[in-house]
């Protein structure tokens, strides 16, 4: 007889091989091209002679994702294919850890099935799910931890911490959560009795292994580089600004709206309308209090960045947090509702809110988060489809000025045996500009110019995403 973890998991699993098989031939998008795509290539390009990066690709990171890309590049051929199915391993994990910690909270009934749909369907997980993202691997190592917390699990904690302090510089941050989630529940186990001085010292120690194995490598990086985290020439020195008093107060509502962007909203207004339906058990019973504590925690940590950098406000940020919400949606849908048809239907309406979030897409001269909803997917086909406009009308790349994300070596990016490359745009000088709504690198000043002095030559259009060529008038 097959088990019933089997039943639940295995239709989840199939669904992600699926989807990886799908979006396995899309070229890097994003932040992965920095992150991911520009590092492996030198790792895999040079055999490992150095772990440092250059400079211009340097982005101060442990660059661990992509070596490990690198090395499976190494083992069965570097392809776009063998990058984006060297992530399964991380998005099936995320599933298992998924069905850990909501069956700790709705037992194997339905709701448990429900709720895990409910949480793997957010668009921004799956979003990156269809990337070669550092935030799956940095979500898969959160929900490890957290699972290893509430089993106590001390050797899996200790893996788990490991992954996040060296996946990524947001790992601290993740890592520092939950540092404190497992401290607030060993004192809850303990009723909150004595003073916590010890307890906290001796949970700090066994965080600090893997705290010095990240200060290892920086350290490492610092005496070959010179610098720590960023350099006067990043690239990405300008995400690095620190913020003032009203940046943060800004930043406080860019907070929110990320996390009620993308048909989260109606879960956000639903969770809170269940909460106070539940208001009378809400700190008397223990598991809704657990819940309570990791999402305060979470928000009171994730939002720091916020308020301490202008630009670190990425929606992929906040994907644990996503996560965390849409349980505690499950949790108190279940507890709260105690009719099995209004509760599926409220399940129905969350889950179709999400999926409809993939459609969202602002208007041109609202940046968009394009990594955070699968409203970017067309964008793939797309440009390749306006590349090779490019090459039969035999328009040079470099007369071509464009923005990010497609600003870059093209054998980098598109993983094609060329050295094509666009130019950044110069809008009144560049014969022909490159626009999407995808490139939110153009300003509204900008966008006015190009409307005005540039004629479209050729245009793509999809359900969210579109693409136009402009040819100087």
């Amino acid at each position: 007889m097959i088990s019933r973890k089997i039943q639940i998991v295995v239709p989840f699993f199939l669904f992600f091989i699926l989807f990886t098989t799908y979006v396995s031939n899309n070229f890097f998008f994003w932040d992965t091209i920095n992150l991911v795509a520009a590092p492996a290539t030198f790792f895999y390009e040079n055999n490992f002679r150095s772990f440092i990066l250059p400079n211009q690709i340097d982005t101060g990171h442990v660059p661990l994702l992509a070596m490990y890309i690198a090395k499976v590049w190494q083992f069965f051929g570097k392809s776009l294919a063998i990058a984006h199915f060297a992530m399964l391993p991380f998005l099936l994990g995320i599933v298992y850890q998924v069905y850990i910690l909501a069956k700790r909270f709705m037992g194997t009934s339905y709701v448990l099935v429900l709720t895990m749909l409910m949480m793997l369907v957010d668009p921004t997980f799956l979003s990156q799910a269809a990337m070669i993202s550092p935030d799956i691997v940095l979500l898969f190592c959160f929900l490890l931890a957290l699972n290893a917390v509430f089993e106590n699990r001390k050797m899996l904690l200790m893996f788990a911490l490991i992954g996040l302090f060296l996946i990524s510089m947001r790992g601290i941050v993740a890592a520092f959560t939950i540092f404190l989630i497992d401290f607030i529940f060993s004192l809850r186990r303990q009723h909150f009795r004595g003073f916590p001085l010890h307890l906290l010292l001796m949970k700090s120690l066994f965080y600090t292994f893997p705290f010095l194995l990240f200060i290892g490598y920086h350290f490492y990086h610092y005496k070959a580089t010179g610098w720590f985290w960023s350099h006067p020439n990043s690239a990405w020195e300008e995400g690095r600004i620190a913020n003032d008093f009203n940046g943060a107060l800004y930043n406080i509502g860019i907070f929110a709206w990320r996390i009620l962007d993308f048909g989260r909203v109606l879960v956000v207004f639903a969770l809170l309308i269940m909460a106070i339906m539940y208001r009378k058990k809400l700190l008397r019973e223990s598991t809704s209090l657990q819940l309570l504590i990791l999402i305060i925690v979470s928000v009171f940590i994730f939002i720091i960045p916020f308020l301490y950098y202008q630009q670190l406000t990425g929606h992929r940020y906040l994907l644990p947090l996503y996560l965390l919400i849409l349980l505690a949606a499950g949790y108190y849908a279940n507890k709260v509702i105690t009719s099995s048809v209004v509760k599926k239907s409220i399940f129905g309406v969350l889950t179709v809110s999400l999926l409809a979030g993939n459609f969202w897409v602002y208007p041109n001269k609202i940046a968009q988060g394009w990594d955070a909803s699968l409203a970017h997917l067309p964008f793939y086909s797309l440009q390749l489809e306006m590349n090779d406009y490019l090459d039969a009308n035999e328009i040079p790349y470099h007369e071509v000025g464009a923005a990010f994300p497609v600003l870059g070596n093209h054998a980098i990016i598109f993983m094609e045996e060329d050295i094509h490359s666009f130019k950044p745009k110069n809008i009144g000088k560049d014969n022909y500009i490159l626009y999407s709504n995808v490139f939110n690198g153009f300003s509204d000043a900008e966008l006015d110019a190009l409307y005005s002095g540039y004629k479209p030559i050729y245009e793509l259009n999809s359900s969210t995403v579109f693409l136009q060529l402009f040819e100087r008038k």
